[in-house]
C-alpha cells in the first residue's frame, strides 16, 4: 500500500521532520543509557502492544549504532 507523495515537501516540512528524528533518536539514546532497554527485557511483557514498542524501539536503537559504527 504504497503511496506516493503527489507534491514535493517544502524546506520548513524537511526540517521538521529533520529535527522529530533526531529528537526520536535522542531519546532512544537516553533510554538505552539509562538502562531503560535492559529493564525493559527483564520484565515480563503483558501485551502485543508493550512487546511491539519495546521491540522496535531496540531495532531502531541498534540501526542507529550500526549506522554511527559505519560512519
Amino acid at each position: 500500500m504504497s503511496k506516493e507523495l503527489q507534491t514535493p515537501l517544502t524546506q520548513e516540512e524537511i526540517d521538521i521532520l529533520q529535527t522529530d528524528i533526531l529528537t526520536l533518536c535522542k531519546r532512544i539514546k537516553d533510554a538505552y543509557e539509562e538502562g531503560l532497554f535492559d529493564k525493559q527485557w527483564n520484565q515480563e511483557v503483558q501485551t502485543d502492544e508493550q512487546l511491539w514498542n519495546a521491540s522496535t524501539a531496540k531495532l531502531i536503537h541498534d540501526a542507529l549504532i550500526k549506522q554511527a559504527m559505519e560512519q
